[in-house]
């Protein structure tokens, strides 16, 4: 095969990966950025092994030089001020890199956390307080969002079966500062309920993500996209989602919060439903998997965790059109297997193709 063809070939299998991440319903960005590992990616792309580095050290170098370095050991050993500061910090938009490195995994056992993960997303997708400036990235976003109305029937009869979409960055001292953010709106033939209680089965991953191996509930706080409860309104729990890549032995594996409640009107949400994700960062069962301790621990080694660092999807329903949603999603993931170079345009066309596999 020649240059030309083998270098076009190695392209489009990259772009096959988005399929992989589909962990809340939209695909996601992503990055070759993981902490001292060595992914099939890179050692197949060794031209971009020093980017990767510099990638890597200027990562680290700005998280680290805001918030000092953090030696902890055991669970017990961080000191319960900082422990408080990461459970405040874990339900915001930007999680500074030395919080995020000292998540426990229980951090999200609290409903109030659930519910600040909840507005900090709504408010990156919709330009609010914690949102990052969206850039267009379409021809067709730029010139005519303008015209797109969030009422009625405007909003179908602006967009139609197009795609808006945008990229963005959070500041450098939030963890996965280097990998961008893709933000879509379209229009949706499902009902915002429906859309959200699809979303949210794990039994019907594999009707949107056909590379998924499966997803399991790990841990339900509360069951039903409707249910007021004491673990606040809506459905949140705790999923591991595995997915296979093509040309490689390795399993990703994504252990993720879920989260799915009503938008509420009186809080200037509008009607609908709204779902967010994030990554449940154990930091022993990370080391553990990475460094397995005997023979039945080896299987471990077959799996590379990702990390969901935000989805987001705002369902809202359109006057006179039950049956349709104003779909705006969010996503922003690190995940080892794909080169920092192709992260954005593999993450754009991912997030637009998953828009269309659902309209399918």
């Amino acid at each position: 095969m020649r240059k030309g063809n083998a270098g076009a070939a190695l392209s489009q299998h990259f772009l096959q990966i988005f399929l992989l991440f589909n962990v809340v319903g939209t695909i996601t960005t992503i990055s070759i950025y993981v902490e001292g590992r060595v992914t099939p990616w890179t050692r197949a792309c060794f031209w971009k092994r020093k980017a990767r580095t510099d990638h890597q050290q200027s990562m680290q170098k700005s998280d680290t030089s805001i918030i000092p370095e953090i030696n902890v050991g055991a669970i017990g050993d961080i000191d319960p001020k900082i422990r408080e500061r990461i459970r405040n910090a874990v339900g915001k938009a930007c999680v500074p890199h030395q919080d995020w490195s000292n998540l426990e995994g229980d951090e999200f056992d609290v409903p109030e956390a659930v519910a600040d993960l909840a507005r900090s997303g709504f408010e990156v997708a919709n330009d609010g307080p914690q949102s990052p400036k969206w850039k267009p990235s379409t021809k067709f976003t730029e010139n005519f969002f303008s015209d797109v109305s969030n009422k009625g029937r405007d909003i179908i009869d602006a967009l139609g079966e197009e795609i808006l979409v945008w990229f963005a960055k959070f500041d450098d001292h939030c963890y996965g500062h280097t990998l961008p953010l893709v933000k879509t709106r379209a229009i949706v033939n499902m009902s915002p309920k429906a859309f959200a209680e699809l979303l949210m089965d794990s039994n019907k991953v594999k009707l949107y993500n056909k590379m998924s191996l499966g997803r399991t509930d790990v841990r339900v706080f509360q069951a039903g996209v409707d249910t007021v409860g004491e673990f606040g309104d809506g459905e949140a729990k705790v999923v591991r989602n595995l997915t296979k890549p093509p040309l490689t032995k390795k399993t990703l594996e994504f252990v993720t919060l879920m989260h799915a409640r009503k938008l509420n009107p009186d809080h200037g949400e509008g009607e609908g439903y709204l779902v967010v994700s994030r990554a449940v960062n154990d930091r022993l069962e990370r080391d553990a998997a990475e460094t397995p301790t005997n023979a039945s621990d080896v299987t471990t080694m077959e799996r590379l965790r990702s990390e969901i660092l935000l989805g987001v999807n705002v369902l809202r329903a359109i006057e006179g059109e039950p049956n349709k949603t104003d779909l705006t999603s969010v996503t922003h993931v690190n995940s080892p297997l794909v080169p920092a170079l192709a992260a954005k345009k593999v993450g754009l066309k991912g997030a637009v193709d998953f828009i269309r596999d659902i309209r399918n």
